[in-house]
């Protein structure tokens, strides 16, 4: 499973270890960025619009893009110069 492949099971009846491949690769990688980043000018992020105007069937790429804009919200909050922008 791909973080965009799109499921369409309802969210009770997801298997959430398959949803979690998908969403593992952009969600390690944001973090392991932000980690070795801490010393950079800037770290932007890449994101999605889909975390407010996603289709139905695609709720592990919606969490995994909010997952990447609140991973860079608390970064910056803490005084690190990171950014996720939410491309359309």
């Amino acid at each position: 499973m791909t973080v965009g492949e799109a499921v369409s099971a309802r969210i009770e009846q997801l298997d959430w270890s398959r949803c979690w491949l998908g969403m593992a690769s952009k969600m390690v990688a944001s973090n392991t960025l932000v980690k070795l980043g801490e010393q950079a000018e800037f770290i932007q992020l890449l994101s999605s619009s889909s975390t407010l105007t996603a289709m139905p069937g695609l709720l592990p790429y919606v969490v995994a893009n909010s997952y990447v804009e609140n991973l860079a919200a608390q970064r910056w909050h803490q005084g690190y110069p990171v950014m996720a922008v939410a491309w359309g």
